[in-house]
């Protein structure tokens, strides 16, 4: 049995990582195994032991490189006027470039206080909020940002449910009061 160099270690924990964060975002955390989340990183399930102590600091792995790939596409987008923000924001994303504020939520909601998947969604929200709202806070944009985050996962629950159109139409009108 050949062993795996330090840099195709990491190249594989890597690889594993942005699997993970695709596959959470999509299935939920409970919704995904490790068998599976290692099968869509090209590795077996033993391999995991060797990159993870446990599913929890795989999580929080995931999470971070969700928020810090959510921090990349909405920079240039946060500085902007708050429509073309909130235009990006609410667009139709495959799952893999989705929110993480939206679609970790709730496994978050359901992890352990102290779970580093916990901490590292909460520094992920933190930086986001700083990245939308600014430092010092405007109300204006931190209302925003939380009308965007609860209409998207109110779309993600309910699908082409017609009364999304509305409460989309009135996030994008708010956004329109802002800038």
């Amino acid at each position: 049995m050949s062993r795996v160099s330090k840099e195709q270690a990491a190249r594989n924990r890597q690889a594993v990582v942005a699997a993970a964060s695709s596959l959470i975002r999509q299935k939920g955390l409970d919704g995904v195994g490790v068998r599976e989340l290692m099968a869509s990183a090209g590795l077996t399930q033993g391999a995991f032991a060797k990159q993870f102590e446990t599913k929890d600091a795989l999580a929080a792995e995931a999470c971070t490189f969700a928020f810090e790939s959510a921090e990349q596409s909405l920079g240039a987008m946060s500085h902007g006027n708050a429509l073309q923000l909130a235009e990006y924001y609410l667009s139709p994303k495959p799952p893999e470039r989705a929110c993480p504020m939206t679609t970790l939520a709730m496994d978050v909601a359901r992890s352990s206080k102290d779970s580093a998947f916990r901490e590292a969604y909460t520094d992920g929200l933190e930086r986001l909020v700083e990245l939308i709202a600014g430092n010092p806070v405007s109300k204006a944009r931190l209302t925003l940002l939380a009308a965007m985050v609860g209409a998207s996962i109110l779309r993600k629950a309910t699908g082409e449910y017609a009364l999304m159109d509305q409460v989309e139409a009135a996030v994008l009108e708010f956004s329109r009061s802002i800038d």
